[in-house]
């Protein structure tokens, strides 16, 4: 519906005017060139937008330790099971 454009101009920060698709294909190019951290947070921010490949993208970069301090198999199976559920 159009009501989501013609809600403008409240705070342009918000997240929730964020497109979830170029957020997480701009975390899966920075994911590609090696900058894990940086992928880490554009997926974190894809998935508080409603993207669920971002959800499982998340679960690998937990599982495989990428732009995280460590690895957590627990945390990542977490992230699997929310995508799942959608």
């Amino acid at each position: 519906s159009g009501m989501w454009r013609a809600k403008a101009p409240a705070a342009p920060a918000r997240q929730g005017l964020v497109d979830p698709e170029a957020l997480w294909l701009q975390a899966r190019d920075c994911h590609a060139k090696g900058d894990f951290k940086k992928a880490f947070d554009l997926f974190t921010r894809a998935a508080e937008a409603g993207h669920l490949k971002a959800l499982n993208s998340l679960g690998v970069c937990h599982m495989k330790g990428l732009g995280v301090k460590k690895v957590d198999e627990r945390r990542a199976a977490e992230y699997f099971l929310e995508g799942a559920r959608h």
